[in-house]
């Protein structure tokens, strides 16, 4: 698996589920300043539809695009990526 995947791939991949789980409950602490970050549109939706708003958005997005939006470091970026890179595609 790797940053090239979509965030809705990867969240309903049962393979990723001990990376994304932590990365998952962040992103919906901080889901509206990742949406406003994407843009005016992702920031409405999600402002209206809360998660559920947030994942129409975003779920066709590269989990590397999604990350480029937030506020993560550098590093727990590069850990996640190499944690993502351990797993196999099961497809």
């Amino acid at each position: 698996l790797s940053l090239e995947c979509t965030l809705g791939y990867l969240r309903r991949c049962q393979n990723a589920a001990e990376v994304m789980g932590p990365f998952l409950k962040w992103l919906e602490e901080n889901r509206q300043q990742v949406a406003d970050s994407i843009g005016p549109a992702a920031g409405e939706i999600t402002r209206r539809e809360g998660m559920e708003g947030f994942f129409l958005m975003a779920d066709n997005r590269t989990l590397r695009e999604v990350l480029g939006n937030t506020d993560l470091s550098r590093e727990e970026q590069e850990k996640m990526k190499g944690a993502l890179e351990k797993i196999e595609n099961p497809f």
